[in-house]
C-alpha cells in the first residue's frame, strides 16, 4: 500500500511541474494591417513566405505539374532624357543674393549687372539720339552718375546704362529709385516672391514693385512663345519618346448680365491645355482653350473638348513617334497617324458585373482610381514596347501653376492671366538653375530682336 501511495504521489508533482512550465495562452489580437514603415514590409515577407510554404506543400502532395510564374518586370516612368529629381530650395546655391547689392556702389552694381546680363554694355554701340555717332565707356559726371557719351560732334549726348531697359527705369529726384533698389526687386521677382513680402523686405512704392513685376513677366512671355516655335516632340527611326497631355481649369467669372442668358451659358471659365514630352521639361506647351459655358453651379467647363485638340494633336504629334498618355476624355481617342494612345481612368467607379452594381453591406462597391498602369503597345513595326501610362509630370505643373497664381485674381480672357501663365512656364522650364542669371540670358536675347 505505501508503493502505491508513493506513485500516486509522483504522478501528482510531476502534473503539477509540467503545468508549470507550459507557456500560458494569450488572446490572439485582431490590429489593423500596417499601411507604411518597417512593420509594412514584415508582414508583406512573412505572409508571402506562409504562401510559398502552403503552395510547395500543395505541389508535393499533388501530381500537377507546377506552374511558372512569371517574372516582374519594373517599367520606368520617364524612359528618355532626364529623371525628375525633387527640388530643394533651402539646400540651393546661386551667384547672387540681396547683400550683394546692398553692399555695392553705383559703379560696382552697375558692373555687375552688366556681368550678369541684367543691363547690356552700350560701349560702341550707335547713339540713340542722332544715330551717327558711337557710345564711349562708362564715366562718371558731376551731375548725372555714370553715363555713356556719344563721339560726334554735334551731338555729346549722355545716355544712362539703363536707356532703353526692358525692365529697369531711369529718373531724377526724390521719388527716382536707385539701381541697388530696382536690383532687389527684380531679385524677388525672379525668385517668385510676393509682391507684399517684397514692400514688406524693401519699404518701397507698391507702384513701383509692381512695374517691375509685370514687365519681367511681360519679357518672360515674350520669350516663351519665341522658343515655344523651336519644340519638335517625337522620337527618330526605332526611338518612342513619351508625351503626356493634360487640361486644367484656373477660374470663373460671371457673365455681363447673366440674369438675362439662359441657365446653362451664365459662367464662362480659364482653362489650359499642356502638351509636355517625359523627361524633357523645356518642351512643355501651353494653349489656351476655349470650354462651352456653365451653368452658375457647375464644377467646372468639363473636359478637353475635339475642336481644340485636334489642331495641336495634327501640327504637334502627327508622324513624330510619339506614345501619347492622357486622361480618360474622349478628345485625346482621335486616331492620329503616327502616334499611339493609352489613357488612365482618374475617377472612382461602381463595380459592375454582368451589367448589375455589386453591392455589400447595403452599400456600393467603388473601384478605387489607379492614376498609373502599364500598357503593352505593338509599334508598326511589329515590336512590342512596355509603357507606364498616368500624366504625372503635367499634373506637377499644375500645382506649380496654381501656386503661381495664387497671388494674383484670374479673369477670364484677360492679357494679365495670360502673361502670369506664361511666366510661370518659363520659370518651371528654368527649374533648377540660377533663375538670376537665366533672366541675364532672356534679356540678351530679347535684346538682339
Amino acid at each position: 500500500m505505501k508503493i502505491m501511495k508513493v506513485n500516486v504521489m509522483k504522478k501528482l508533482i510531476k502534473k503539477k511541474t509540467a503545468s508549470r512550465t507550459k507557456p500560458m495562452k494569450t488572446k490572439q489580437w485582431n490590429f489593423p494591417a500596417p499601411k507604411r514603415g518597417e512593420g509594412r514590409v514584415f508582414s508583406k515577407t512573412k505572409k508571402a513566405a506562409m504562401k510559398m510554404k502552403k503552395s510547395s506543400a500543395m505541389k508535393k502532395g499533388s501530381k500537377k505539374k507546377a506552374v511558372k510564374k512569371t517574372k516582374f518586370m519594373k517599367v520606368l516612368y520617364v524612359q528618355h532624357g532626364n529623371l525628375t529629381k525633387k527640388s530643394r530650395h533651402e539646400r540651393s546655391s546661386h551667384k547672387r543674393t540681396v547683400e550683394y547689392f546692398y553692399g555695392a556702389n553705383d559703379y560696382q552694381i552697375v558692373k555687375m549687372l552688366i556681368e550678369d546680363g541684367i543691363l547690356q554694355d552700350l560701349k560702341g554701340t550707335v547713339c540713340e539720339n542722332c544715330g551717327k555717332g558711337a557710345l564711349g565707356s562708362l564715366k562718371a559726371c558731376k551731375t548725372k552718375g555714370f553715363r555713356y557719351r556719344c563721339s560726334a560732334r554735334g551731338c555729346q549726348n549722355y545716355m544712362s546704362p539703363q536707356s532703353g531697359h526692358s525692365i529697369f527705369s531711369d529718373g531724377h529726384g526724390a521719388h527716382a529709385t536707385s539701381w541697388q533698389h530696382q536690383a532687389v526687386v527684380l531679385f524677388h521677382a525672379v525668385q517668385n516672391a510676393s509682391q507684399t513680402i517684397c514692400h514688406l523686405m524693401t519699404g518701397k512704392n507698391h507702384k513701383t514693385i509692381g512695374a517691375i513685376y509685370e514687365t519681367n513677366d511681360k519679357c518672360r512671355k515674350s520669350d516663351v512663345e519665341n522658343e515655344e516655335k523651336k519644340i519638335v516632340y517625337g522620337g527618330k527611326g526605332t526611338v518612342w519618346k513619351d508625351v503626356e497631355a493634360d487640361e486644367v481649369d484656373l477660374g470663373s467669372q460671371s457673365l455681363d448680365h447673366h440674369e438675362e442668358t439662359e441657365e446653362d451659358e451664365k459662367i464662362e471659365w480659364e482653362q489650359w491645355g499642356g502638351v509636355v514630352e517625359r523627361g524633357n521639361r523645356q518642351t512643355l506647351m501651353l494653349t489656351r482653350l476655349k470650354p462651352k459655358k456653365t451653368k452658375q453651379r457647375a464644377t467646372g467647363p468639363g473636359p478637353m473638348r475635339s475642336a481644340d485638340w485636334l489642331p495641336t494633336a495634327e501640327k504637334e504629334l502627327k508622324n513624330r513617334n510619339v506614345v501619347l498618355h492622357t486622361d480618360g476624355a474622349r478628345a485625346y481617342q482621335l486616331n492620329v497617324d503616327g502616334m499611339l494612345h493609352d489613357h488612365v481612368v482618374h475617377m472612382k467607379k461602381k463595380l459592375v458585373v454582368n451589367g448589375k452594381v455589386v453591392k455589400k453591406n447595403g452599400l456600393c462597391v467603388w473601384i478605387k482610381p489607379k492614376y498609373t498602369k502599364k500598357f503593352i503597345h505593338t509599334l508598326p513595326s511589329g515590336k512590342k514596347i512596355t509603357r507606364m501610362g498616368g500624366t504625372q509630370i503635367i499634373d506637377r505643373f499644375w500645382s506649380h501653376l496654381r501656386g503661381f497664381m495664387k497671388s494674383r485674381q484670374v479673369k477670364v480672357g484677360s492679357a494679365k492671366t495670360s502673361v502670369r501663365t506664361r511666366s510661370a512656364q518659363w520659370d518651371y522650364w528654368r527649374r533648377g538653375e540660377d533663375l538670376w542669371l537665366e533672366t541675364g540670358k532672356m534679356l540678351k536675347r530679347l535684346a538682339k530682336k
